[in-house]
């Protein structure tokens, strides 16, 4: 019995000792000290979503409180993706690396982007280390019907603006000027047309929008569409809608599905619409698969007839888009699937499973989301009002029972 007890003794020291060898700690980032913007290319403004604003952060790692191979993690809402070729970033102060922080950008899939980190070898119980660090990144401020981008259309506005990323409950926040307008009209007027196009490093893809002209009194009728070269259209991620709530990026802030006919396929998507209530606009969306290096030529139908006019208008534009290199770094060549479902956790998860880089393999992406509730009202014959949960497992529903009293 003495040896059993010292062997249980021994494994239990031994779990211990494994589930506090490595955990997630908070209150290494101390504070978000600038926000400046590198303009990427020859953008007119300094959008949110143009490349590049670079992010400084100063951050802290006390051997007190962080431990070899511990994760910490700075949530940044509303950030879209990391603007570099790189995938991680280190914490160091000269040649000695505390910690290095892999690249989590969100873009499509969720509403924010990460910074996930894991404490080297190099930490140690009297470790006392500081420093800054600095990235590059762009934000979402939309660009589609989908629930994440009019989710960060409504992150800003035009002027100055409050920045918050979080290191656990510690909120760190900087100041910075952004500036509306649209960066891809190239000086057509938005009353006429507005399109774009931008990268999502996460499916390997590139989003292209496009939003019709104006008619103060509504529309009789119109055609709008998107032909490629040099790419293939994704129909299964199209989006055909109305809004009459547009952000300073001219990117919708609401969608409401439009009665249209669709047509699609891996090079042309059209929609022809009809009777659209004055104050709405109508816009479609869709991911396009480019290969590295590929300029993509695009053409986009524009014509539409305002209501109580005799004439059609015709907003219609071509563009080719110089070549994008993925952010996400050895994803280019690769199938990306995204694949969501229910878990027991409170909070949403993102997790990439392990993937081989070597083009014409896939890499998957799970997301996890809360088991989903309905709520439902009961009586009974009492004085109070309370409730019952009826719990689910992952792929069915929680019920929330409300037991409603009856007096007699």
């Amino acid at each position: 019995m003495k040896n059993w007890s010292s062997l249980v003794a021994v494994f239990t020291a031994f779990t211990l000792t494994t589930l506090t060898f490595a955990a997630e700690v908070t209150d290494v980032f101390q504070s978000f000290d600038s926000l400046t913007w590198e303009n990427g290319a020859t953008y007119q403004y300094s959008t949110p979503a143009a490349p590049s604003w670079i992010a400084t952060l100063s951050w802290k790692v006390l051997g007190s409180n962080v431990h070899a191979g511990d994760t910490f993690t700075l949530n940044m809402p509303c950030v879209f993706k990391f603007t570099t070729t790189q995938d991680s970033v280190d914490l160091n102060v000269g040649d000695t690396v505390y910690a290095t922080c892999q690249f989590a950008p969100g873009d499509l899939v969720v509403a924010y982007s990460q910074l996930k980190c894991t404490a080297s070898n190099n930490v140690k119980d009297s470790t006392n280390a500081a420093g800054s660090v600095h990235f590059p990144i762009a934000f979402n401020v939309g660009g589609s019907a989908g629930e994440v981008d009019l989710q960060d259309s409504k992150c800003f506005t035009a002027g100055t603006n409050q920045v918050t990323f979080t290191d656990g409950d510690k909120k760190l926040t900087t100041t910075a000027n952004f500036q509306g307008g649209s960066n891809t009209n190239g000086g057509i007027s938005t009353d006429t047309i507005v399109y774009n196009n931008r990268v999502v490093p996460s499916l390997n893809k590139q989003q292209l929008y496009l939003l019709g002209g104006t008619c103060d009194n509504g529309y009789r009728s119109g055609t709008l569409g998107i032909t490629v070269s040099g790419g293939t259209l994704d129909c299964s991620t199209l989006h055909a809608s109305i809004t009459d709530q547009l952000n300073a990026w001219f990117l919708p802030e609401e969608a409401e599905a439009i009665s249209a006919s669709t047509s699609c396929n891996e090079g042309s998507y059209t929609i022809n619409y009809s009777n659209i209530p004055a104050g709405y606009r109508p816009f479609l969306d869709i991911l396009v698969s480019v290969p590295t290096g590929q300029s993509l030529q695009t053409s986009y139908t524009n014509t539409y007839l305002c209501a109580g006019d005799s004439f059609p208008n015709d907003g219609s534009r071509s563009v080719t888009w110089s070549p994008y290199n993925n952010n996400d770094a050895g994803a280019n060549g690769n199938e990306v699937v995204v694949t969501t479902s229910t878990y027991y956790g409170s909070t949403t998860s993102v997790t990439t499973l392990p993937f081989n880089t070597e083009p014409g393999n896939t890499k998957t992406i799970v997301v996890d989301v809360p088991i989903p509730t309905t709520t439902v009202t009961s009586s009974y014959t009492g004085v109070s009002t309370w409730t019952t949960t009826i719990t689910a497992i992952p792929g069915e529903t929680a019920t929330v029972v409300e037991w409603d009293p009856i007096t007699l």
